[in-house]
């Protein structure tokens, strides 16, 4: 979620724009005012703490003349909710991401008072903003009343994410790939949602020649394991976190972009941009029709979508693009048009400007 805020401000007038963040780790320099305050002095947002943010809500609107509050931690958007009742003319807005509303809604099932809470903060919002339309039902499940919602998706930097001169020969020589298999890509935590599982016990019925790489942060140890078990270990390569530059390589020396994400009750894949920065480099994709998921995959255009946890369905959605290159190639091409088209940082932020600027109008 940090990625996504930072890359939304750096294309936002800086003139705009001032940031309250908990970061407690020394900050960049950036083009826009940032007010950094340390949590572990006030304990997070314990009702004892509330003063506090008050007053110092009160301090930045004074400072700094804003009209209406955006708030990406939902500490905050309880801030905002009381400080709307202290200043009723300025506006606020909150970012929802999916997981956050999973999280409130059990807090809610355990907690009366926090479920009343979280409707009321919700719908004194003045602006609701979801990374997906996905996340948007989901919240309006849990508080049927809510304010206007906008779609801020996250996006990719097609500059960054691009299809690189380098053959693909050359790319696989260079990050120890090897050169005639068919290589298939995951990208994402060790997390059981995410379906890796799914993923090698489908590659033990795969030709040979397909290859599975994996690259992300974590402990990939009980993958390994399953590997072991299935016996395809030697057909798996484990690359643990890679930088941009190289995450880049990665998804131009392979052949397909493959994330089988499942159904969980307690978490969500609330979009996918994994599936973007694939496609803005090139690759078609697969996955499943979960989440926010189809609204990153459109079906037959950039990539193909089956049901979650059905093996043979995404056994056969492999093949088909791994062994129809003519298909391939057309879902490589649009991938990268689509991105172009729908999904890149100065789109979004124009959105998001455009939602804030009503705000400040309405609190006139």
């Amino acid at each position: 979620m940090s990625r996504y805020y930072f890359h939304l401000l750096n294309h936002l007038p800086p003139e705009e724009i001032v940031v309250l963040t908990l970061q407690r780790t020394p900050l960049p320099e950036t083009p826009y005012p940032v007010v950094p305050v340390d949590r572990s002095e006030r304990g997070l947002f314990s009702l004892g703490s509330y003063p506090f943010w008050l007053r110092k809500f009160e301090e930045i609107r004074q400072q700094f003349g804003i009209c209406a509050i955006l708030n990406g931690h939902l500490g905050f958007a309880k801030v905002s909710w009381l400080f709307k009742h202290w200043r009723p003319h300025v506006r606020y807005g909150i970012f929802f991401h999916g997981l956050d509303i999973l999280k409130e809604r059990q807090k809610g099932r355990r907690n009366p008072w926090k479920r009343y809470r979280f409707r009321a903060m919700v719908q004194s919002a003045d602006l609701c903003i979801t990374n997906s339309h996905f996340t948007a039902r989901l919240l309006r499940s849990l508080v049927p009343q809510s304010p206007q919602v906008v779609v801020i998706y996250p996006s990719i930097d097609p500059q960054v994410f691009r299809p690189l001169a380098q053959p693909k020969e050359a790319l696989r020589r260079r990050l120890g790939l090897p050169q005639k298999a068919t290589l298939l890509l995951y990208v994402g935590r060790p997390i059981r949602r995410k379906g890796l599982d799914l993923l090698i016990q489908v590659l033990r019925d795969l030709p040979e020649s397909y290859i599975l790489v994996v690259v992300g942060p974590g402990n990939f140890e009980p993958y390994r394991s399953l590997a072991h078990q299935e016996g395809v270990l030697s057909r798996v390569v484990f690359r643990g976190y890679v930088t941009d530059e190289d995450l880049v390589a990665y998804y131009n020396a392979v052949d397909l972009f493959v994330m089988p994400v499942r159904q969980d009750p307690r978490d969500v894949e609330g979009f996918g941009f994994v599936y973007l920065e694939a496609n803005a480099c090139g690759t078609p994709v697969i996955g499943t029709r979960v989440g926010g998921v189809p609204e990153a995959i459109e079906e037959g255009v950039n990539g193909l979508l089956v049901e979650p946890d059905q093996p043979k369905a995404l056994r056969d959605a492999i093949l088909r693009l791994t062994q129809d290159s003519s298909s391939s190639q057309t879902l490589a091409e649009q991938g990268r048009k689509r991105v172009l088209e729908h999904f890149q940082w100065t789109q979004q932020a124009k959105l998001l400007r455009e939602a804030y600027q009503r705000l400040c109008e309405s609190s006139r």
